[in-house]
């Protein structure tokens, strides 16, 4: 698995910053963090496709797009405990 680390971004973001992100790192998706690295969200590249065409600001923060609810695991469950949360 490539460094997830480097997927992680803060809500005050831009748009065009979280895409940048997301390419440069070959994930598909960003994971929303505060200045304590505590989850807040994510956003996948599916989450503001539609939004990049409509909005006429691409500064906007990506708090405006992300996920604020999403399904995680720890290391230490079972594969049949992460198949519950899906």
């Amino acid at each position: 698995m490539k460094n997830w680390r480097s997927i992680l971004v803060k809500k005050e973001d831009s748009l065009l910053y979280v895409i940048q992100t997301i390419n440069k790192a070959g994930y598909r998706c960003a994971i929303v963090v505060d200045k304590n690295k505590k989850l807040l969200g994510t956003v996948t590249d599916g989450d503001f496709r539609n939004k990049i065409f409509s909005q006429k600001n691409r500064k906007l923060a990506i708090k405006n797009f992300m996920n604020k609810n999403p399904v995680f695991s720890f290391k230490t469950e079972s594969e049949n405990q992460r198949k519950k949360k899906i």
